[in-house]
């Protein structure tokens, strides 16, 4: 009798190491599941901040060009005026694109994670220039920035480079 006690209870073992054995297994499982998340989630969010602070500064550039254009209107009222701007490819691996308005020149993913801005200062509004327009794909390898003085309104226009 004591034989089959003592068979019985290496039989319980066996079962409650094997029940422990699946317990640990499928808790680091969840670990690695949820960490491979988290870390996923992480990146994710780092790229975009990399992403937002690059179209900060591509739409702070065109501004600049943009008031650089204002003020060689405002001092040679017959003079003409084109700058190029290199873009980059992609900004943190988004495709995106710049639009450019009478109030502020966007910069913007085209997946809409991304979206940026830098205001014209109401250049249309105060000054010489009567509109503001234009967008430009980043597969371009550069943008144009041009002021025509013969076109009457005068604007200004962002335009695709070759």
């Amino acid at each position: 009798m004591r034989k089959i006690l003592n068979k019985v209870r290496l039989r319980e073992d066996a079962v409650s190491q094997i029940v422990g054995y699946v317990l640990t297994i499928l808790i680091c499982g969840m670990i690695l599941t949820s960490s491979t998340l988290i870390m996923g989630t992480y990146l994710e969010e780092r790229k975009k901040a990399v992403a937002r602070i690059e179209a900060q500064a591509i739409a702070n550039r065109v501004v600049n060009i943009i008031i650089e254009a204002v003020t060689v209107k405002q001092m040679m009222p017959t003079a003409e005026f084109e700058r190029r701007i290199d873009l980059p490819y992609k900004i943190s691996s988004y495709d995106y694109y710049v639009e450019a308005t009478d109030n502020a020149v966007w910069v913007k993913t085209v997946d809409g994670k991304v979206s940026e801005n830098c205001s014209t200062y109401n250049v249309v509004k105060e000054l010489i220039i009567d509109h503001i327009s234009g967008k430009v794909y980043s597969g371009n390898k550069y943008l144009l920035i041009s002021l025509d003085s013969i076109t009457n309104p005068v604007t200004i226009q962002i335009k695709e480079g070759n």
